[in-house]
């Protein structure tokens, strides 16, 4: 009942529609979540400097297959 009125709250920012498929819900089970880490809140001033990757598959994270690497900001 719900997804479709969140589907549409989603999309309301939408400026093109050959991505309307992003809100498509996810009917697999693996996943890549990233992490990233910044110098501060202000999206103008602020820059990533670190980034970290972790594979979860069956509700297990894989920590054979993460990744983490860190950035050198000016």
């Amino acid at each position: 009942m719900f997804e479709a009125l969140i589907r549409s709250w989603k999309q309301r920012g939408l400026l093109d529609a050959q991505y309307e498929w992003l809100f498509d819900p996810y009917n697999g089970d693996e996943v890549v979540v990233f992490d990233t880490e910044t110098t501060g809140l202000n999206t103008k001033k602020s820059a990533v400097f670190s980034i970290g990757a972790v594979w979860i598959k069956d509700d297990r994270i894989i920590t054979s297959k993460s990744y983490e690497g860190f950035l050198k900001p000016s």
